[in-house]
């Protein structure tokens, strides 16, 4: 539906690092962040700083995402 949209929305820049962003996060989330929620169930003595951080990472991704999509043009 993107491409197919009068102007085609997929080749604005706004749009493009938007889905570049979503999939990136999406990507680290499932093969980094899983682990470390898994580790931190089955040992509940692990440091959670780092997954606080990276929560805090996506958040402020996605929070990006979603001002681009307000003010775009």
């Amino acid at each position: 539906m993107l491409y197919l949209q009068d102007g085609g929305m997929l080749f604005l820049l706004w749009m493009q690092f938007s889905i570049a962003a979503f999939i990136i996060v999406q990507i680290f989330d499932h093969f980094w962040a899983d682990r470390r929620e898994d580790e931190i169930e089955h040992s509940p003595e692990t440091s959670t700083t780092q997954l606080k951080i990276w929560l805090i990472i996506k958040l402020t991704v996605y929070f990006v995402m979603a001002i681009l999509m307000v003010i775009k043009p």
